[in-house]
């Protein structure tokens, strides 16, 4: 009897097993706690990280006392000067460039000529008198030769207050200032309106020249 329980209960076991799919073998997916979560890199030692430096750290006494820019004047009045050489160092256009002097893309002016440098002011040209006067024209009123019936009426005159220009509150220069090169050290700036300039010609006059040549020659042969 015991025999065929267990016979039957092996035959049920195989039906069973016949009919229920195959089970699939799937990896385990477990994580061992004993092994590190990161990898252990052999070149750990070398990773760095990138601080804040100096200038970029933020404070309000920080990036200051900068070296100087070596700004103002290279000549003065009077000093002779060769082409090229630094006469004056700004920021901006505080001195304009006269004649025989040129200015940089960094404002720098520097001499084109030799010569000797003058600092000057320009003066501003006056204004032109008005061509009518109330004066004249009274006058010429007066002295017509048309009489007419009606009186005419009395002439009053006002003065209107006078306009004065004030500069902009930003600059402060009325008047701009040149900087030039002259081969006369005694040439007084600036210059009345159609002078020519002055241009120095590194040319020989072969007329002038011939014509000493002669009259050395000359003074030669009558010391003979």
């Amino acid at each position: 009897m015991a025999m065929f329980f267990g016979a039957s209960s092996l035959a049920r076991r195989s039906l069973v097993s016949g009919v229920r799919p195959a089970s699939l073998s799937i990896p385990s997916t477990s994580v061992d706690m004993a092994t590190p979560i990161l990898p252990a890199f052999s070149f750990g030692g070398s990773i760095q990280t990138r601080n804040s430096t100096k200038r970029g750290g933020g404070s309000t006494k920080n990036n200051r006392n900068s070296p100087g820019k070596r700004l103002g004047y290279k000549k003065q009045t009077g000093q002779f000067v060769y082409p090229g050489q630094i006469i004056f160092r700004q920021r901006g256009t505080s001195w304009h460039a006269g004649p025989n002097a040129a200015i940089g893309k960094d404002h720098t002016i520097f001499a084109t000529a030799p010569g000797y440098v003058h600092f000057f002011y320009t003066q501003p040209e006056p204004a032109a008198p008005s061509p009518f006067t109330p004066s004249q024209t009274a006058s010429s009123s007066s002295s017509s030769s048309l009489k007419l019936p009606i009186k005419p009426p009395s002439v009053t005159t006002y003065h209107a207050k006078e306009l004065t220009s004030t500069p902009h509150p930003s600059s402060k220069k009325q008047v701009r200032r040149y900087i030039a090169v002259s081969p006369n050290p005694e040439t007084v700036f600036p210059l009345a309106p159609g002078t020519p300039r002055e241009r120095r010609f590194e040319k020989i006059d072969l007329n002038s020249l011939q014509s000493q040549i002669d009259e050395l020659k000359l003074h030669q042969q009558g010391a003979i």
